[in-house]
This record gives C-alpha cells, structure tokens and sequence, in this order.
C-alpha cells in the first residue's frame, strides 16, 4: 500500500518542471490610460480630504482657543477679588496649623 502524502509528492514534482508561462508587456496606451485613473482617483479622494479635514479641524482647534481666553478674560475681570480671597485664606489655614 502507498502513501497518502505520494499524489502530493507527485503533484508538487510535476509543478516544479513546468515551464513558466511568459508574460508579455501591457502596451503603451494601457499602461497610460490605468496610471491616469488611479493619480485621478488618488488626488481627489485622498489629498482633498485630508486636506478638508485638517482645515476644519484647525479651524476648531482655533475657536476652542479663542473661546478659552475670552471666558478666562471675563471670569478673571468679574472674579477679581476672589483672587485674592482664596490665596489668603491658603496662607491663613497654612499658618493656623
């Protein structure tokens, strides 16, 4: 009785001493004509999105910003006095103990 793994054997043998088929050139206007769609798509779909999405993306990174120091600025004219109220309630906890 054979092996099973022999028709693998076989098989594989018989892969390995077979010429490979050639392969031949696309020719010019094909070539031409497939680079052409994918640097089309590749710029539209990639470059503008990307591009939208950080502008947008700084835009708000900007209003947050300004936003930030307009409430800072208020809270600080309004809250002046409390400024000073809670360092010196600090220093007096600090020495009481």
């Amino acid at each position: 009785m054979k092996p099973l793994d022999d028709p693998l054997e076989r098989l594989l043998r018989s892969a390995a001493q077979a010429p490979s088929p050639s392969v031949g050139e696309l020719p010019f206007a094909t070539e031409a004509r497939g680079l052409a769609c994918w640097r089309s798509g590749l710029e539209e779909e990639q470059g503008f999105a990307v591009l939208a999405l950080f502008r947008r993306g700084l835009v708000l990174a900007g209003a947050l910003a300004a936003l930030t120091v307009a409430v800072s600025l208020w809270e600080m004219r309004h809250n002046a006095a409390d400024v000073w109220a809670v360092s010196d309630a600090v220093i007096n906890v600090a020495s009481i103990q």
